[in-house]
């Protein structure tokens, strides 16, 4: 939807938002949210509040405390002057902690912008109504007429967004009224009490209506993110800001981010303050700029060109180290990986990551010139180095292409992958259930479990990455820098009030967002030293990666024999003459199989030299 229209929805009638919704001649503040109207002593017979709009957006009500919300800029300072937009029946005074609103200025003075205020509407007749004031910084979403049990499939709503033009960063006030869906999303829903939704703002078929929110892009779905097991109410937030600032869009346009942008928001639920979330974008085919599958008019053939898979949980499919040649590739999920484009129905695309991973799993034992080739023709390498410094930056522990899109433009030219990452709440030194991680600098698993990565540590490759950590250390990543943005967050958190409403609503992962900040801070402070450390000592000798060990293969007395030396880890997959498997063994050292005699072909891979080799069972 234009903003043109959106301009139009804002200068309709009934400007108060309640509960989400829009009040119209009713008895003061007493409003329908869910079904369940204020309490009594919230109205006054034979009076009505039809526009209350404070710095020309209009209040909240929280029907629960009938406690009014109003977003203010941070630029205001107090004592302040505030214009206000007030229409009534029956009543023909109101005071702010006791300075009164002059009708003919439409001006209200207020002392202080923090704590609770008073406002209160008065009679000619002396009679007085009055209800707790609390300003805000943060854009307010009220999500309203939503089922008492939100699940994952999606439910009819009301979705509303006041916000001031500071917060919605286009130079225009945000105040839209839509219909929505509204589901929960994400692992973490399934154990929290405070739940990660997604919006979906559609018409009155329930079709997807594209809006431009907080200065974000211009669509139809969004995501309340929770924030409920981090400390700091910003992870995701910062992390996803470091990654844009040091990884732009690979095509070199910013209509099209390697990632989200978001906001952080109030909400407020079927009438009742819910908690501080941040409202984001989503990574997927629109976010990306990918190329959409082609179909032709004349025959309906489908021509896949943009790509984009989703890491879900660790394996070695997700490590690019290997994949099982038997699983099935008909379904939209993939041994750990899931397609989130093209999205059409029977449309799997799973043979290009497969290719991909061909080439991955051979990084340790390929010459060098042959590795770096492949590499340059089949990744963005410097999206590749730029995610590498940035899981190091951030110690993402979940992010290691778990919690990662991998996508291309459009396989139809050979464009080069790309990575994105997401859900980055485990990161500056806590793990996702919020434990302090305790690790620092290269984790073993950026280094050791990704052969693809770990070869570029150990190779001329290391240079670049070498190269791009002295441009990022004195920029995006220098303290002062990661610092500044880590307070300004929590600045902001702070002094809009929100921060003491989630510790009150939601306590178990709130406490002092000063100890947050300076447990992040000190973290960085270590991480820091320990990264631009041991990236100085990284080798470049193209000699000091070790060849994978190769293989010894025996036959004899219908027995199959497969040792390497130590322990190192493989797969053993035996197929017949068809092609099909016949049997399939994950071990260390060595192993025996028993096969009936016959011709097989066997394939070894894992942390071996990949071998496939023909045998005669006897």
């Amino acid at each position: 939807m234009s903003k043109a229209i959106h301009r139009y929805l804002r200068a309709l009638s009934g400007t108060l938002l309640a509960a989400g919704g829009l009040l119209s001649s009713l008895p003061a503040f007493s409003i329908t949210a869910n079904n369940a109207s204020l309490p009594p002593s919230l109205t006054t017979e034979g009076t009505s509040v039809t526009t209350l709009k404070i710095n020309g957006l209009p209040c909240v009500v929280d029907a629960v405390s009938g406690t009014l919300f109003c977003t203010l800029p941070t630029t205001l300072n107090f004592p302040a002057t505030l214009s206000v937009d007030l229409s009534t029946t029956g009543f023909d005074g109101l005071t702010v902690d006791g300075n009164a609103y002059a009708p003919a200025t439409q001006a209200l003075t207020v002392d202080r912008f923090d704590g609770t205020h008073t406002l209160t509407l008065s009679t000619a007749d002396g009679e007085t109504l009055s209800y707790a004031l609390v300003f805000t910084h943060l854009p307010i979403v009220c999500v309203d007429q939503a089922p008492t049990t939100i699940d994952r499939d999606k439910r009819p709503c009301k979705f509303s967004l006041v916000a001031t033009a500071e917060s919605a960063f286009d130079n225009e006030q945000d105040d839209i009224r839509e219909r929505a869906t509204i589901k929960i999303r994400g692992a973490s829903s399934t154990v929290y009490p405070k739940k990660s939704y997604g919006i979906e703002i559609c018409d009155e078929n329930e079709d997807e209506l594209d809006c431009p929110l907080l200065g974000l892009r211009e669509d139809g779905d969004w995501i309340l993110e929770a924030l409920y097991s981090d400390y700091s109410k910003m992870r995701k937030q910062l992390g996803f800001d470091l990654w844009l600032a040091q990884c732009p869009s690979p095509v070199d346009d910013a209509k099209y981010p390697n990632g989200i942008r978001g906001r952080h928001v109030e909400v407020l639920l079927n009438g009742r303050w819910h908690g501080l979330y941040i409202l984001s974008e989503k990574v997927d085919r629109k976010q990306l700029g990918i190329k959409k599958t082609k179909e032709d008019d004349a025959t309906g053939a489908l021509t896949v060109r943009g790509i984009s898979f989703k890491g879900e949980s660790f394996s070695d499919a997700i490590f690019l180290n290997g994949y099982d040649d038997a699983a099935r590739t008909d379904t939209i999920e993939w041994q750990a990986w899931s397609q989130d484009y093209p999205d059409e129905d029977g449309l799997y695309v799973w043979n290009y990551l497969k290719r991909l991973i061909d080439f991955t799993a051979q990084a340790a034992v390929l010459d060098y010139e042959d590795f770096l080739r492949g590499a340059e023709e089949r990744f963005d390498m410097d999206n590749v180095v730029d995610l590498l410094l940035f899981l190091q930056a951030t110690n993402a522990t979940d992010n290691c292409l778990k919690n990662t899109f991998l996508s291309t433009y459009n396989v139809q030219e050979q464009s080069k992958w790309f990575f994105t990452p997401w859900d980055l709440d485990a990161t500056f030194g806590r793990m996702s259930d919020s434990r302090p991680s305790g690790v620092y600098g290269l984790p073993e698993v950026y280094t050791g479990a990704v052969k693809f990565f770990r070869r570029i540590y150990h190779s001329p490759l290391a240079d670049r990455l070498k190269a791009r950590w002295d441009e990022l250390k004195t920029t995006v990543y220098a303290p002062d820098a990661v610092n500044a943005r880590i307070e300004a967050y929590a600045d902001l958190l702070v002094s809009s009030g929100a921060w003491a409403r989630e510790r009150q609503r939601w306590p178990q992962f709130c406490g002092e967002a000063s100890d947050e900040v300076a447990f992040m801070e000190e973290w960085y402070a270590t991480n820091y030293v320990k990264i631009d450390s041991a990236l100085a000592s990284l080798t470049t000798d193209i000699r000091a990666v070790p060849a994978a060990p190769e293989p010894a293969i025996a036959t004899s007395d219908g027995q199959l024999s497969v040792s390497v030396p130590g322990r190192t880890a493989f797969t053993l997959t035996v197929y017949d003459p068809s092609g099909r498997t016949v049997a399939r063994r994950k071990t260390k050292g060595a192993l025996t199989l028993p096969l009936t005699p016959g011709a097989y072909v066997i394939r070894l891979t894992g942390e071996v030299a990949d071998t496939k080799q023909k045998i005669i069972i006897r």
